[in-house]
This record gives C-alpha cells, structure tokens and sequence, in this order.
C-alpha cells in the first residue's frame, strides 16, 4: 500500500477546487445558455472562494459586456490590469472594449502601458495595429470609386462625422481617404482630413496628401480651402526644417508684406526666410506682423533675435522687454534679455576703453558683474584698469622725476623716463588702447 505524499497546500487546493466544481458546472452550463445574470452571480459566488483565479474574473468581465454593462465592465478590466499585471489578457480586453466604445485613443494608451509592463508581445502588436488599421478589426468603411453617387457620398460624410464624433479617429480617416477616391478635388474633404492628420501627428500622410494636391498650380487655383490647406502644410515643413520647399508653396499667396494683412502667413514666410539664413528678408515680414497686431509676441521675439545675431543691442534688449511683458512665463524670453543686456554693458565699457574712459570702463565692467557674476574677461578688465590707475601711474613719474632731477646725471633720468614710458604703453596696449 502506498502513502499519499501530497503537501498539506496541496490538499488544500485539491479542496477547494472539488467544492468549486459545483459552481463551475453551473457557470459552465449559464454561460451555454447566455443567462448572463446568473454567470454574473456565479463568479462573484467563486470568487469568494478563490479570489486568485484569473478565469473566473475573466468570464465576470465578460458577463458585464454581454449585458451592456461597459462601464462595470471596463472599471473591472482596468482593476484587472493592476492586480494582474504580468499578464497580457487584461491589457488587451480593456483596450478592445475601449475601441468598440470608440475610444481608441484611450486604447492606445492601455496598450502602451502593456507594453512597458508585459513586454513587447506579438499580441499587443496585432491590437495595435488594429487601432490603426480599421479594416482588420472588421469595422464598416464605405467602398467608394470614382464616380460614385451623392447618396453614397452623403452617407461616407455622415460616418466619417460618427466616428469623428466618438473619438474613433482612424476609422474617420479611412472614410475621407475613400471619399478622395471618389473626389480627389473636394477641398473641404482634404481639410477635414489634413487637420485629423495634424491632430494625430501623422505628418507624413498629411505631406503625401497635400504636396501633390497645392504643387498643381491649376487645380490649387480654384480650391476656396487653398490657404488654410496651405498653412497646414508649411506647418509641418517648417517643423521638419524644410525651409525652402515650404516658402515656395507660399510665395504664390504673397510676394510682398504689404500684400497681405493675415498674420500666420507673413510669419510663416518670416520664419522660411531665418531658416534660409536670409535674416534681411524676414524683418519686413515680421515687421508687418507687429503693425496689424501690435501685440503679436512671436514676432516681437524673432525680431529681438535677429537683433541679437546682428550686435544691435539696444533694439534686442527693447524686443525682448516687449516679448517678455507679453509672455512673462517664458524662460527662454527672459534669458536672451538677460544675454543681450550684458553684451551692451560689455560693448559700452570696451569702447569707453578705447577712448580711455577708465572710470566709465570700469563702471560698465562692475555693473555687468552684478548682472552675471560669471562673465568671461570683465573682472580681468577690472583688475588691469586697477593695476594699471594711468593718472597714479602718471604722479608717480613727475614725482619720481623731480626727487632725482639732481642726483643723476641726464643720461641717466632720460633712460628711466624713457623706461616707465614704455611700461606704460605696454599696458594700454593690453587693454587695446592705442597713444
């Protein structure tokens, strides 16, 4: 005969699953016969006796769903997603429910999360995809071709706003690619889908679809939607650093500043002519800007730059002061100013060197110190314009000279003036100073 050598955990588990195998039986039979209610009771009823069991809070989440609870359902889900987050199946129930409910931003996230959690797994890949691709989760998209029928354009419009209304963004997209099928000129169509392409980041869809649409002079002619699809596009060039092609789709709108009284595009030809490094050509544009909006703190900002890489301090300090009021929260406002005005104070006192100015040099020097303690080369201006004292330096020669008029003889006084002279032009000549 022989001994049962199972663990005591083991007895206890082989307990506990024979006095749930009543309830499974029944669970199994209700969920054959879509009593949902009863399912729903029968896995809290287990759940109080294995709390830990992963299937039986599995199919009482998916009771909730089969009874349009989605929102018990989808607050148990997430529950799942903490309490077991090494698997994998929470993640993607949720994020299923959430892209049946339209929500597949919210989907989206879920998953990324997954990711991080659970791994990079080849399901949470699939689901991925099927956020991004309508057709392999199975949701309706109308077929269009050319030539097809206002009805069945009217009815692709009406879904296309559905499921921009639910926050079911990449089905909305699908729709309006098949009306361009259909009417690949329709200008309100092709802005509705740029803006949900900008919206979604998707950027290089957005300039596949619009380059080819605004390089055809005939046809971008007649579109009433031409700038606003214009401006969506140069949009994502400037951001890609495209300089030169976004200014030549917006040269044909406006060839000069005063031609035009729509801020967006003066500064977008602005910003292609810094990035062209044609600095000239922009101030113009900007300049436009500020007269039809005075307080328009971008352009107040690009000017003051421009400013900055010129040497014009003053105007770089004045620019950005106005930028700076019009944009207190900005730190990077606030730290060109603070640059700018230290390099007046550092021009000021290089010139009042030049022209020995000592004490203005050294009050510029000093006041640049307090302005930014660590700035290069002002303190050992300082510290020459102290060591060299010209008008000390000068008393101590007469002085010098009239102490030994009798006790050397003239040969002798000439060599040691002539000498002191000389150190003396070495040292304005460290500070640049020309006698």
């Amino acid at each position: 005969m022989t001994k049962d050598k199972s663990s005591p955990a083991d007895i206890l588990r082989h307990q506990a699953a024979d006095n749930l195998l009543p309830i499974i039986n029944q669970l199994n039979l209700a969920e054959k016969q879509q009593s949902w209610p009863l399912v729903e009771q029968l896995c809290k009823q287990a759940l109080q006796q294995d709390s830990e069991n992963f299937e039986l809070w599995k199919r009482l989440a998916h009771s909730y769903e089969s009874q349009a609870e989605y929102v018990q359902a989808e607050t148990l889900w997430r529950h799942l997603t903490q309490r077991f987050a090494s698997k994998p199946e929470p993640y993607l129930a949720l994020a299923a429910l959430q892209r049946r409910r339209g929500a597949s931003d919210a989907a989206r996230v879920v998953l990324g999360e997954a990711e991080q959690r659970v791994g990079n797994l080849m399901e949470i890949k699939r689901s991925l995809g099927e956020i991004d691709n309508p057709w392999d989760f199975g949701t309706e998209i109308p077929q269009l071709a050319p030539g097809a029928s206002a009805h069945d354009l009217a009815g692709a419009l009406q879904h296309a706003q559905q499921h921009l209304d639910s926050g079911r963004f990449a089905e909305a997209e699908a729709v309006l690619e098949q009306i361009l099928k259909a009417k690949p000129y329709a200008g309100k169509v092709h802005l509705s889908l740029a803006q949900l392409r900008k919206r979604r980041a998707r950027n290089v869809e957005l300039v596949n679809q619009l380059e080819p649409l605004l390089s055809d002079s005939i046809i971008s002619v007649g579109l009433p939607e031409r700038l606003a699809l214009t401006l969506l596009l140069v949009d994502v060039l400037l951001s890609q650093s495209c300089w030169q092609q976004a200014d030549s789709f917006l040269e044909p709108l406006v060839a000069n500043p005063a031609d035009s009284d729509l801020v967006d595009l003066l500064l977008a030809r602005a910003e292609c002519a810094i990035g062209m490094n044609n600095d000239q050509a922009a101030i113009p544009w900007l300049e436009r800007c500020l007269e039809l909006k005075p307080e328009f703190s971008r352009a107040e900002r690009l000017l003051a730059e421009l400013a900055v890489r010129s040497g014009d301090w003053p105007k770089a300090i004045a620019g950005l002061t106005r930028a700076l009021a019009l944009e207190p929260d900005v730190a990077e406002i606030g730290s060109l100013l603070e640059r700018a005005r230290c390099e007046q104070l550092w021009n000021s006192g290089e010139e009042a060197l030049q022209q020995a100015a000592w004490q203005d040099a050294a009050e510029f020097y000093r006041q640049l110190l307090q302005l930014s303690p660590s700035y290069p080369m002002a303190l050992e201006r300082l510290d020459l314009i102290a060591s060299l004292n010209p008008a000390e330096l000068i008393t101590a020669v007469d002085i010098e000279l009239v102490n030994n008029i009798n006790k050397d003889d003239p040969a002798s006084r000439l060599a040691q003036i002539s000498a002191r002279i000389d150190r003396f032009e070495a040292q304005l000549k460290i500070l640049g100073v020309g006698i």
